[in-house]
């Protein structure tokens, strides 16, 4: 079953669900201009293995060129939602200078450092919702303030700080992204359990990030329909009274409520969309501490055989000069 690997949990999840979303979507505002249009596809759907195969197909395509973007796009949209629900929240309390005092500390922590108490005036809480709201992926400022908060993470924190500081709290993007992939390759290479999990958190992101995309790639095609089947129903209407012949029967009562049925699809798609961009970043964050918390494990279960698999040359070919076995 090893050529089918590619083909895992990951890009069902992450790749393939939300695909479909797009591609059913579009199919169903298809099908709602044809019904009106008295077009039938009954013929097509006839060569079910043909359509099953290009559904899969188009599925497969739409879904791989949403991941190419959607995480981060979500993630930002995430922390816009967030961080405008704080404000509200917390416009009474917090006075103008008060970001700039959290700027302060939140520097401190991107460094790897540790900040002193929070000013006054302000609890604890207050300044971790912030900072929940303004991190960026991978969220390291975020984990060394709730490392240095949490009974018995300590260990964790220390292990970071003195064995990879100056990656995962770097001042470079692409380096502290460039450590957290380089956490995954090693618990992916190192096996078990642990690549498992790491595994079924990243291909859950990329499905909630793919599907964000989807949904609202969805709507607008709904959206789309319902306009074109408006404009098609307003001009048959208006052809017998301008003199023309109207050439289709249309059926009123099964296009109305394929018309108010689109409309009520287009809400749901809408709320579902913006529940999962509330959430989102939880979920992201999850993730990523399930590669950060796998690394430490691995790097402690197993500090021999991380460190050998780590610094492990290139295996040469040894098949040259033994008789081609």
């Amino acid at each position: 079953m090893d050529q089918f690997r590619p083909l895992g949990s990951r890009d069902i999840f992450g790749v393939l669900l939300p695909g479909v979303i797009v591609v059913f979507a579009a199919a169903y505002a298809l099908w709602g201009v044809l019904a009106l249009l008295q077009i039938s596809v009954m013929d097509l759907l006839e060569q079910q293995f043909l359509v099953a195969v290009v559904l899969f197909v188009a599925a497969y395509l739409v879904g791989s060129l949403l991941r190419l973007y959607a995480a981060n796009d979500v993630d930002s949209r995430s922390s816009e939602y967030l961080l405008k629900a704080w404000r509200k929240e917390y416009r009474a309390r917090i006075g103008a200078g008060a970001t700039r005092d959290f700027e302060k500390y939140r520097t401190e922590l991107a460094k790897g450092e540790d900040i002193s108490d929070i000013p006054d005036g302000f609890d604890d809480r207050l300044f971790d919702d912030w900072l929940w709201q303004v991190d960026e992926f991978p969220y390291h400022t975020r984990l060394n303030r709730l490392w240095r908060k949490a009974q018995g993470f300590c260990g964790v924190l220390d292990f970071f700080r003195e064995n990879h500081k100056a990656t995962m709290w770097s001042q470079s993007k692409w380096s502290r992204k460039s450590f957290f992939n380089y956490c995954k390759l090693v618990i992916i290479g190192n096996g078990g359990l642990l690549a498992d999990e790491v595994n079924m958190a990243e291909g859950l992101t990329r499905f909630f990030a793919g599907t964000v995309v989807a949904l609202g790639i969805s709507t607008w095609l709904l959206v789309a329909s319902v306009i074109t089947q408006v404009l098609l129903i307003v001009a048959l209407i208006s052809a017998p009274k301008w003199g023309g012949k109207l050439a289709i029967s249309v059926q009123w009562t099964s296009q109305g409520f394929c018309l108010v049925l689109t409309v009520v699809l287009i809400f749901v798609l809408q709320w579902i969309c913006r529940r999962i961009v509330k959430r989102f970043r939880t979920v992201r964050f999850k993730e990523v501490e399930t590669v950060y918390y796998a690394f430490y494990l691995v790097q402690h279960l197993f500090p021999m055989e991380a460190q050998q698999r780590e610094n492990r040359p290139a295996l040469q070919d040894t098949s040259a000069g033994q008789g081609g076995r």
